[in-house]
């Protein structure tokens, strides 16, 4: 009986760890022609589970825009002042300048840039349009994101609100965005993600 309660207490408890290591976590923005919300790689490498969007516009056309981290490029050396505008990379594999990232200086952090240019060859020295607003003294889990894998919703000009266990989806390790458009109003009043698995 000790036995197959210990047995038991021993399960409890791993679920109880592993609804610990699930979570939901929730943004907000707002602009006029456009607002996007990002969300960085988990450092559990969990997969993200879009499940809630409440979104509103004044653009007839206007569409929820989901996408997902599609390569990354780590960097090759540390980045000591947030104010730096460049970073170090060993390839560019078709990135480009207009290009646009996800720098995420450590694991659950991200910011979102444009490429401005790109010099030097092997390594190269990739230049954004803004400040990276952090310092990276750890290289191991620091890269940007080009992002891919673009879907699409219909909003038009009104306030959506639509739930569903999976709406969009971001594999394990990879960040993800969703941006609404607008022409003077474009509001993602609530995004909720879901981190872990089912």
């Amino acid at each position: 009986m000790k036995l197959k309660n210990l047995i038991i207490a021993a399960g409890l408890a791993l679920a109880a760890l592993t609804v610990r290591a699930d979570l939901y976590e929730t943004q907000a923005a707002s602009g006029t022609t456009s607002a996007t919300v990002y969300f960085a790689a988990d450092v559990m490498g969990q997969e993200m589970e879009c499940c809630y969007v409440d979104a509103t516009s004044d653009l007839t056309s206007s569409v929820l825009t989901w996408q997902r981290g599609l390569a990354s490029y780590q960097f090759l050396s540390a980045i000591t002042n947030a104010a730096w505008t460049n970073l170090v990379v060993s390839a560019t594999n078709g990135l480009a300048a207009g290009t646009n990232v996800l720098v995420q200086p450590q694991w659950g952090i991200v910011t979102n840039a444009v490429v401005s240019s790109i010099t030097g060859t092997n390594p190269f020295t990739i230049n954004l349009d803004r400040q990276i607003q952090f310092t990276v003294l750890n290289t191991n889990s620091a890269c940007l994101w080009t992002m891919g894998y673009q879907r699409t919703t219909p909003v038009g000009n009104t306030t959506l609100r639509i739930y569903n266990e999976v709406l969009f989806h971001a594999p394990r390790g990879y960040p993800a965005q969703l941006s609404v458009n607008g022409t003077s109003t474009a509001k993602l009043n609530q995004v909720a993600i879901y981190k872990g698995t089912r």
